[in-house]
């Protein structure tokens, strides 16, 4: 009788162990099914690349917005109609999707005198088009002066305005570079908002610029697209016809190439001062108008809210956020050269938004979290971090109750199980706590003698086995294998390494190790490779909480050959993968969420690639604000612990007017002055502080 009782409780804890198995399995396919269907909406054809202000972004809120509200969470926010209060997913900010010409305002006239004193008049409206950046404004009867391509650098040695008197004048300028347009070409950085800043130092009033395209109409650079992180020219600024440029000059389209090729010829070779010194044939003098009109959008962030169910710490929130918007049919911040094709941002950041919204749908059904948890997807994140900015600005819970964000961005590519962590040194826990919940199973060899040779002999058995980069540790006369599942693996690979060191080594399987684990559960206990790094701003929204000295982790599996082209698509997302680091991260935010001390805020070690991409020779560990455009300098979000910035007395907050004696009214401005400079030279750098105007010193350092 007591061996039919215990055989029937044995098979009794089997029952019950493979419905728990198969529960488990159940939910697992459930969430994998859950980011897939959110992946393939955000990203498909409907929503046409989802650019922040057009429809389809705001298709991909409204469809977020839905999902909070199936969840059951809170709107973050609430408005008033008819006396009546209606909550509210969408946090509405504007937005400027570019620029038109009014439909009055913009005139172009030229009036030209020959040599042999002949006055030809042009009044031919197709010959110029404003630049989108250029400034509104009205400048009458004034003279031209031809100016090469309009490029002066002490750097360079190179001076296009050598002998010239500009003061109050117009200059005209080829666009674009002397040298091919490679951006590596010691000119690429002169663009056409760096040739506005150099004529406005040299006295200019108005600069034209000779179209590279025969026909002006054809011509990419001089079409109205508008970049909000560009800000505004120095000066108002048109684009003219290569026959302008040539009736300018007092030559024909020919004579024009002739000049283009002479100037280009003498910077090949050698660094000096151009052919545009020579004086005109003829006298030119120009009148113009500009009147732009910036189009205006709404623009969403959508912010959900879980209360917590704790009656002191659910006055505390934990964010758990990632953005939404993607480049739509191209253009700024494409990586497809010209291409109108729809960038689906499958990765960048429909990986993102799904595990965000996998979470929301997880804790909200479980509702044990005593914190408050809000969960945002940020709209304008391409643009500038734009959502994010506005939020912390405008939040619908106090920023300074807000404990730590959970930032999302590109984690759809998981690779060799590599993920990046950025952010782990804002808090002094946050390390030892993305370590410590990395998912492992664990084997246990034990050995009488020789635990290196024993740990060398595993390493390379696993490695036979498909494992690269297996961990093995040695501790107390054991070699503890992390991440090994399924039993008969871990014996055929043991008992190899056993051969293979000569040494017995007894294996213990973890009893909560399943037999023959499901794919899903093998790569849910193999650990992460993680690449941990330190700094709590980069390119994305976490940055914003941090400048409002906010912890911070931001999740990324890395970069790839799609990145910002229209191959970013739903089909070549890992989800397996996805669904892994989504259930790392729940796990993280329960740990922060059980803990009643709130994490410890610290400032970061920079990692130093915060304007990276600029290619710049020097750093001054400034965080600029590209979310600000109101065009009167430049605005730090921070700066980087014992960078030039902070020795010089740079705070987040301050504006940047002038930087080594150029001003600076946005951050085009900004980043050119930055190409300009040396490290180890100390330069001036004046700021506006309050109502203060500051004259500081700083001293760029070499880019790493």
């Amino acid at each position: 009788m007591k061996k039919q009782v215990l055989s029937f409780l044995l098979l009794l804890s089997f029952v019950f162990s493979v419905s728990a198995q198969k529960a488990q399995t159940q939910k697992t396919d459930a969430s994998e099914r859950n980011l897939r269907t959110q992946v393939e909406y955000l990203a498909s054809k409907k929503l046409e690349g989802r650019r922040t202000g057009e429809t389809g972004a705001t298709f991909a809120a409204g469809y977020i917005a839905n999902l909070f509200a199936n969840y059951k969470l809170k709107a973050g926010f609430s408005s008033v109609a008819n006396g009546k209060t209606n909550a509210n997913f969408m946090q509405t900010f504007p937005f400027v999707t570019g620029v038109e010409m009014a439909e009055t305002g913009n005139t172009f006239s030229l009036e030209v005198t020959k040599a042999d004193g002949q006055k030809l008049t042009f009044t031919d409206k197709p010959a110029f088009k404003p630049v989108a950046f250029s400034p509104n404004a009205e400048i009458g009867n004034t003279e031209v002066v031809f100016v090469g391509y309009g490029i002066a650098s002490d750097e360079l040695k190179y001076d296009d305005y050598k002998n010239l008197n500009i003061n109050g004048r117009i200059v005209v300028a080829f666009d674009g570079m002397p040298e091919s347009d490679s951006p590596h070409s010691r000119f690429a950085r002169f663009n056409q908002h760096a040739k506005a800043l150099i004529a406005k130092e040299k006295g200019a009033i108005g600069l034209l610029l000779i179209s590279r395209v025969a026909n002006l109409e054809n011509d990419r650079l001089a079409g109205l697209k508008y970049d909000q992180m560009l800000g505004e020219a120095a000066l108002p600024t048109i684009i003219v016809s290569r026959k302008t440029g040539a009736d300018i000059l007092g030559t024909d389209e020919a004579g024009l190439k002739s000049e283009e090729e002479k100037l280009i010829a003498l910077t090949k070779g050698a660094i000096g001062g151009t052919s545009s010194n020579k004086p005109l044939d003829s006298r030119a003098v120009a009148s113009f108008k500009i009147n732009l009109i910036k189009k205006q959008a709404d623009a969403y962030n959508v912010v959900g809210i879980l209360e917590g169910t704790d009656a002191t710490l659910k006055n505390e929130a934990i964010i758990i956020g990632a953005h939404y918007d993607h480049l739509g049919r191209g253009g700024s911040g494409s990586l497809a050269v010209n291409s109108k094709e729809i960038h689906y941002g499958a990765d960048d950041n429909a990986s993102g938004v799904s595990a965000m919204l996998e979470l929301a749908r997880q804790f909200s059904r479980e509702k044990k979290n005593k914190r408050t948890i809000i969960f945002i997807a940020f709209g304008g994140e391409e643009e500038g971090l734009l959502g994010s900015k506005f939020y912390i600005n405008n939040p619908a819970f106090p920023i300074s109750k807000t404990v730590a964000m959970i930032n999302l961005d590109m984690v759809g590519r998981l690779k060799d199980e590599k993920l990046t962590i950025g952010g782990i040194g804002t808090a002094s826990e946050l390390k030892s706590l993305v370590e410590t919940i990395n998912p492992r199973s664990s084997v246990e060899a034990t050995v009488g003698e020789d635990n290196i040779k024993v740990k060398t002999a595993v390493e390379e058995a696993f490695k036979r086995e498909g494992f690269r980069e297996i961990k093995v540790e040695v501790k107390d006369n054991k070699v503890i294998l992390n991440g090994i599942v399924g039993k008969g693996l871990v014996v055929k690979a043991v008992n190899a390494a056993s051969e293979a060191a000569k040494l017995p080594i007894k294996v213990q399987i973890y009893e909560s190790q399943n037999v023959n684990p499901t794919s899903a559960e093998i790569a849910a206990r193999v650990p992460f490779f993680l690449s941990l790094n330190e700094d709590g701003f980069g390119p994305s929204d976490h940055s914003s909480f941090y400048s409002k000295q906010i912890p911070v982790l931001f999740f990324f599996t890395g970069t790839h050959t799609d990145y910002h082209k229209p191959t970013d698509t739903a089909e070549k997302i890992n989800y397996q993968g996805l669904l892994k680091i989504t259930n790392y991260v729940s796990e993280i935010v329960k740990a922060i969420d059980g803990n009643p001390a709130k994490p410890t805020y610290a400032v970061a070690k920079s990692s130093g690639t915060t304007g990276g991409r600029m290619g710049f020779n020097v750093s001054l560990g400034t965080i600029p604000n590209y979310a600000d455009n109101n065009n009167d300098g430049l605005l730090l979000d921070g700066v980087r612990d014992d960078s030039p910035a902070a020795k010089a007395g740079l705070k987040a907050g301050d504006k940047v007017v002038k930087l080594a004696g150029r001003d600076v009214r946005n951050a085009t401005d900004y980043t050119f002055v930055l190409g300009e400079m040396k490290a180890g030279v100390e330069y001036e750098i004046e700021i506006v502080r309050g109502a203060e105007r500051l004259t500081l010193k700083i001293v760029p350092a070499a880019r790493k």
